[in-house]
């Protein structure tokens, strides 16, 4: 059975003068993700790849995931995730190749919570 991960990104900044694009991840952001990371390991839940939005904070939080997780597998960046939709975050999956069986997607909502509620059933929140 495939497995499919749908993590938001971290808590982020909202620096006057920087674009949504380049927003980075609060401190707590930072440590947040990194614990992120920490249970994906614990659990043995560590994903073969990780497909994430290539906005900063996006970035960022997967960063610290992959050093929380000791995570030495495959990752790919993507503006296909900025700003997506229900839609557009499944196109990305679907396209993931046959042999990989468990895969994490990284970025925003609202389109993260959708997928997420989508197969997870009714979630009342979806925080960063």
């Amino acid at each position: 059975m495939k497995s499919l991960l749908v993590l938001r990104h971290a808590k982020s900044d909202h620096p006057f003068g920087v674009n949504d694009f380049d927003r980075d991840l609060t401190e707590r952001g930072r440590r947040d993700a990194l614990r992120v990371g920490e249970v994906l390991l614990e659990q043995q839940l560590l994903p073969e790849l990780i497909i994430t939005s290539a906005a900063c904070r996006a970035r960022s939080t997967t960063e610290c995931v992959i050093s929380g997780a000791s995570f030495a597998g495959s990752v790919k960046f993507t503006e296909e995730l900025y700003e997506a939709g229900t839609t557009q975050i499944l196109s990305v999956v679907q396209a993931v190749r046959e042999d990989v069986s468990s895969v994490m997607v990284v970025g925003h909502n609202p389109g993260f919570w959708s997928v997420a509620h989508l197969f997870g059933g009714q979630i009342e929140s979806f925080p960063t």
